[in-house]
């Protein structure tokens, strides 16, 4: 089974309507996570979408951390308390990131 497609995201993207924006989890996502051979490591690009991918995770019986190794980004104090487990998120420091470059 494949993922969700780009076209699937980018339509709800554009409209505002993805799971995390409704505070659902996604049965596509958990279905494709489901697929994955286990364990597996998922990295997001921001805590939020992390936060997506717990609950889809959780909709489809899957065990974060045992099955699933889920890492978010931007150390979101409230995001990483959401979940039903605790989210591990890597700390970026976008205005040094900005300095040295």
């Amino acid at each position: 089974m494949a993922g969700p497609t780009r076209d699937f995201w980018d339509k709800r993207f554009a409209a505002g309507d993805t799971p995390w924006d409704r505070g659902e989890a996604n049965p596509q996502l958990g279905a494709w996570l489901a697929t994955l051979a286990k364990p597996v490591g998922v990295f997001c690009h921001n805590d939020v979408l992390a936060l997506a991918v717990l609950a889809a995770s959780r909709q489809a019986n899957l065990d974060v951390p045992t099955e699933i190794g889920l890492v978010g980004c931007d150390n979101d104090p409230l995001a990483t308390r959401m979940g039903h487990v605790a989210l591990t998120s890597v700390i970026t420091d976008h205005e040094e990131h900005g300095f040295r470059a």
